[in-house]
């Protein structure tokens, strides 16, 4: 008798098969028919003890249990990462691989596993099987309805690793977590830039073809990604889908509602790495860098004033009309001071000017009552009290509250004084105070007092001589009681409370804390003996 064949063992192992009663699959095994009937039944016999969760085979609650002992057996060769099932890496190793070993034969898009490309062919058929109970939106995957539906529920089963952030599905995760690691495993091809997410390398790769395939309804314009495009349609259809839950204002976009936000917090995140302040927008924070920079890039294209922003260029354009910058361009002074016939270019700086002599100065600080003849002045001085110190010299890192006077500062270490005065050749750092020692020549005194009606030549010496009908001390020691009417007063006092002689005698080198007081040391004792 002559040895079956091949193809008749597999004929006799074909007939004694198990057969599924409801699909005809047959099984080689009972074992296996038994398995295979569940599916059927859609009975789930298998319970997990900890989440309660139902499998139709043991083997599958064993591989499920792993997830909650974060036992992770399975290591990847190439990254190292680990897996709780060896399927899932299987399935990761894919990622390492350059290979495409499933294609969609209508797109001739490629897949690394099977079930995707399953799921694709879904959306070529138009075959939506699955709907959410709650929008009736419709799903070509099971797996994609679930997702969907924690949106509706609010419900973030997924945390971070790294950080507290939560996500609806693992996959929402999975390419968060390339933040933290640094995984950016999407590279391009033409110049080697990589991306975290495949759909952040697809986007990029548009920049190179210059493809928009997204385009408005409204009008002509393209866009490279559907969410983009999304954005924009709102600001034909007024669509504000974001509502702030305080005062219920409604936002196109969600950054612009978290940006709102910190309104009513009062959160500043954003910090100034050179002087501290903080702002509640990056954009704030990059506008304000330009007050630590002396360059002033923007120019007006009329009478090529330079500003430090581009917006400040626009505002400057629109308060001055071109008449305006026309005179400017010939140089005259239109507007002129009936108290001292002094003429300006800009009414605005008439009107403060005429503040010095008629003592008006509508700007009161909140915080100690001060008054001042500007705004800018206001805000300048309220820096005092927040101890904010903006500007900051490079050579001998002094900070101060004012440009004014960080400008004056600089000078100082180039020793460059521009400004000469034309009848005694004396020179100054600035022209405020060339002009300020030309009334020393011309013996002019422009500020008068209101009670007594004397004259002064400065402002500030006005200011001082109040003083002496007010009584008023507004500078006060932190260490006593004491007040003062000037400040130079007050620091001369405040030596008085430290314990350092910072002025020496060049001849004996006994120290003291006064310049004034050396003086008086070497008139009363050195004088005498030579």
């Amino acid at each position: 008798m002559s040895a079956p064949t091949c193809m008749q063992m597999i004929a006799n192992n074909e007939e004694t098969r198990f057969k599924c009663n409801i699909c005809e699959k047959s099984f080689a095994q009972e074992s296996g028919r038994k398995s295979h009937l569940v599916i059927h039944s859609g009975e789930r016999p298998f319970q997990c003890e900890i989440c309660d969760d139902r499998f139709r085979r043991k083997g599958d609650m064993k591989k499920h249990m792993l997830v909650h002992s974060h036992e992770k057996p399975y290591k990847c060769d190439v990254c190292e990462k680990r897996f709780s099932q060896r399927g899932s890496r299987n399935k990761h190793l894919l990622v390492h691989s350059d290979d495409t070993l499933f294609k969609c034969d209508i797109c001739d898009k490629g897949f690394k596993q099977k079930a995707p490309l399953q799921r694709h062919l879904l959306i070529h058929a138009g075959i939506k099987r699955f709907t959410c109970k709650v929008c009736d939106k419709r799903f070509g995957a099971q797996i994609n309805l679930k997702t969907h539906e924690l949106t509706h529920t609010g419900e973030k089963p997924f945390q971070c690793n790294y950080c507290d952030k939560r996500f609806h599905s693992t996959a929402s995760r999975g390419k968060h977590l390339r933040i933290h690691t640094g995984d950016r495993r999407f590279k391009c091809k033409i110049c080697e830039k990589s991306f975290t997410q495949s759909g952040g390398l697809t986007q990029h790769m548009m920049t190179h073809t210059g493809e928009k395939p997204y385009n408005c309804d409204y009008c002509d314009k393209s866009f490279r990604s559907k969410g983009n495009q999304k954005i924009h349609v709102r600001i034909h259809n007024g669509e504000k889908p974001y509502r702030c839950d305080i005062c219920e204002k409604q936002f196109s976009l969600l950054g612009s509602l978290k940006q709102h936000k910190l309104i009513h917090t009062g959160e500043k995140p954003f910090a100034c790495d050179i002087c501290y302040k903080r702002f509640n927008s990056k954009s704030n924070l990059g506008k304000h860098y330009v007050v630590h920079k002396d360059e002033m890039p923007f120019k007006c294209d009329v009478c090529e004033k330079p500003f430090r922003r581009k917006n400040d260029v626009k505002q400057h354009k629109q308060r001055n009309k071109m008449e305006t910058h026309l005179r400017i361009n010939r140089g005259e002074k239109s507007f002129r001071c009936d108290y001292c016939e002094k003429t300006f270019r800009f009414k605005c700086r008439l009107k403060t000017h005429i503040m010095k002599h008629t003592g008006e100065k509508s700007y009161r600080c909140d915080i100690c009552e001060k008054q001042f003849h500007t705004l800018g002045k206001l805000n300048e001085h309220k820096r005092i009290h927040t101890e904010e110190k903006l500007h900051r010299c490079d050579v001998c890192e002094k900070r101060f509250h004012i440009l004014g006077r960080f400008n004056q500062h600089k000078l100082i270490h180039t020793e460059e004084k521009p400004y000469r005065c034309d009848v005694c050749e004396k020179q100054f750092h600035t022209h405020a105070k060339l002009n300020e020692h030309k009334w020393i020549h011309t013996g002019e005194k422009l500020f008068r007092c209101d009670v007594c009606e004397k004259r002064f030549q400065f402002g500030h010496q006005l200011n001082q001589h109040k003083l002496i009908h007010t009584g008023e001390k507004p500078f006060a020691c932190n260490s006593c009681d004491k007040r003062f009417q000037r400040k130079g007063n007050l620091k001369i006092h405040m030596v008085v409370h430290n314990d350092k002689m910072p002025y020496k005698c060049d001849i004996c080198e006994k120290t003291f804390k006064r310049k004034e007081e050396v003086k008086y040391h070497k008139k009363r004792n050195h004088v005498k003996k030579e």
